[in-house]
């Protein structure tokens, strides 16, 4: 009796402790949000995530994971900002990033306006060095 009765207590002790002791596929940690490194290339208003090696940038209707990028996009010797966020979809925040980046992605296309020359008759030359 001596033996059995610290042996039982010590039996209720450890089922009191332990709650948590279930045949779950993941434990509490897993449900634990980490903060993910995103590298942001504003040139070509691209991503890269490090950990799996893959760029993210958008096409279409969407955004497409893809490990080489297409020649269009060039990100070589383009400055490249660290990006954090919880979770994959850093794209979320992307209006976020393209305004704070503006100043070091590329200036809008001008825009060249064609204007044909003047009319002239035939046997008429318009001289543009001309002074007056």
């Amino acid at each position: 009796m001596k033996k059995i009765l610290p042996a039982l207590i010590l039996l209720l002790a450890a089922t009191i402790v332990v709650p948590d002791a279930t045949a779950q596929p993941y434990s509490r940690a897993y449900n634990v949000r980490h903060k993910q490194t995103f590298y942001y290339y504003p040139r070509a208003n691209v991503y890269y995530d490090a950990y799996t090696r893959e760029y993210i940038y958008p096409r279409r209707n969407g955004w497409v994971r893809v490990r080489v990028l297409p020649r269009e996009l060039v990100v070589v010797n383009s400055p490249r900002f660290a990006v954090y966020n919880y979770g994959n979809d850093v794209w979320r925040y992307n209006y976020q990033h393209v305004r704070l980046y503006r100043a070091y992605a590329p200036p809008p296309p001008r825009v060249v306006v064609y204007q044909p020359a003047p009319y002239c008759a035939p046997g008429v030359h318009v001289s543009i060095n001309a002074r007056f």
